[in-house]
């Protein structure tokens, strides 16, 4: 594919307009990030609190890390057919190699 001299000239100012304006722009790191006060947020008319919305979201969260356990265990337990087992184990012992 011939993309000529003045395809060229456009992909080279696209790329330096790229790297020199808009990729230092890319690079902010956590320090940068700026937070509510969450004390001072509220939601609803103000009958929320910033702080009740981020506890309930963490209760939340606990609760499915508790479901997922129990999913888990109960999905542990079941009878496996003894090929699937042997399967099962085959790939384990080959995956783990690395």
């Amino acid at each position: 594919m011939y993309i000529g001299k003045r395809g060229l000239w456009i992909q080279l100012c696209s790329l330096v307009i790229s790297l020199f304006l808009i990729s230092p722009l890319a690079f902010a790191g956590e320090a940068d990030i700026k937070l509510p006060d969450l004390t001072q947020t509220s939601f609803m008319g103000g009958s929320l609190g910033g702080l009740t919305i981020l506890n309930i979201g963490l209760v939340i969260c606990a609760i499915g890390m508790i479901f997922g356990w129990r999913q888990y265990v109960q999905t542990k337990d079941l009878p496996a057919h003894q090929a699937m087992l042997d399967v099962s184990n085959t790939i384990w012992e080959t995956s783990s190699m690395a």
